[in-house]
Order: structure tokens, then C-alpha cells, then sequence
């Protein structure tokens, strides 16, 4: 799983991992839409890449529809491009029980 708040958020590297690892990769926050509007996210073809089957948009989720989301993931994907100040999506999926995989950058370093 992936969240696309933010560029910063490392979107596209989830999807090139995924597609170089085979995995599928569950993507949550914003929607696809909102993916062409970004100028590097559209530059790098993210959009166009993530039309792949193996790539599932949930959008915007919270409350019960979260826990399970992040309960059911394998892993959390955090490949951020930024230093975070706190990472509260991947304090979410600790909290699940979910491991995170992330890079050495900001708050969870």
C-alpha cells in the first residue's frame, strides 16, 4: 500500500518497484484524477503507468475502511523523496501491525 497526498510521498517509485518486484500495490489518497495535475508526476507518466491492473486506487480513506486496508497489506510502501516531520500514516500501520518500508529521510529515520 501508498498514499499520494503529496509528490514528496514517492508515488512513482512505489509503482516502478511494483512493477519491478511483481507486486500489486494497493495506492490510497487523492484520486488517479488528481495525478495529471502534478507537473514531475505527469512528467515521469505515473498516471499512465498506474492503469496497469496491478495498481488498485482506493482514494481518500479513513475510519474502518483504513484499518482494514492497512490490517490486510502486506506491507506499508513509504519511498519518500522528503523529510517528513512525522509520519502519521506509518504510525497507522505500525499500529495494524503492518511493517513499513520506507527510506531514510525524515521522522523515521
Amino acid at each position: 500500500m501508498a498514499a499520494i497526498a503529496r509528490a514528496g510521498k514517492g508515488l512513482n517509485r512505489a509503482v516502478d518497484l511494483a512493477k519491478k518486484f511483481d507486486f500489486t500495490l494497493d495506492i490510497a489518497g487523492g484520486s488517479r484524477w488528481k495525478l495529471l495535475g502534478r507537473s514531475k508526476t505527469r512528467r515521469e507518466g505515473v498516471f499512465f503507468k498506474s492503469l496497469s491492473v496491478r495498481y488498485r486506487f482506493h482514494g481518500m480513506v479513513d475510519g474502518q475502511d483504513k484499518l482494514r486496508l492497512l490490517g490486510e497489506s502486506k506491507a506499508f510502501l513509504n519511498p519518500i523523496s522528503w523529510e517528513e516531520p512525522f509520519g502519521m500514516a506509518q504510525v497507522e500501520a505500525m499500529l495494524c501491525g503492518t511493517p513499513v518500508l520506507t527510506t531514510p529521510r525524515g521522522a523515521l529515520v
